[in-house]
């Protein structure tokens, strides 16, 4: 989340998409947990998403359409 928000800030978070400038973003984040028990492998997947900047909630709501 750092690094992200680090990047929103010194503008290199577009990756030169040509934006004139971002006010925020949302981050579609998975977290994999794996173990294995007697050789056999389980995974779980846990999702979230956050959002860093400045965003309204319309601008969320639209943000995590486009998902």
């Amino acid at each position: 989340m750092k690094k992200a928000n680090d990047s929103l800030i010194d503008g290199s978070l577009d990756s030169g998409m040509g934006y004139e400038s971002l006010i925020g973003a949302i981050l579609d984040i998975t977290k994999i947990t794996t173990i294995v028990i007697d050789d056999k492998e389980f995974i779980n997947k846990e999702y979230s998403i956050k959002t860093i900047g400045t965003l309204n909630d319309e601008e969320i709501d639209f943000l995590e359409s486009c998902l």
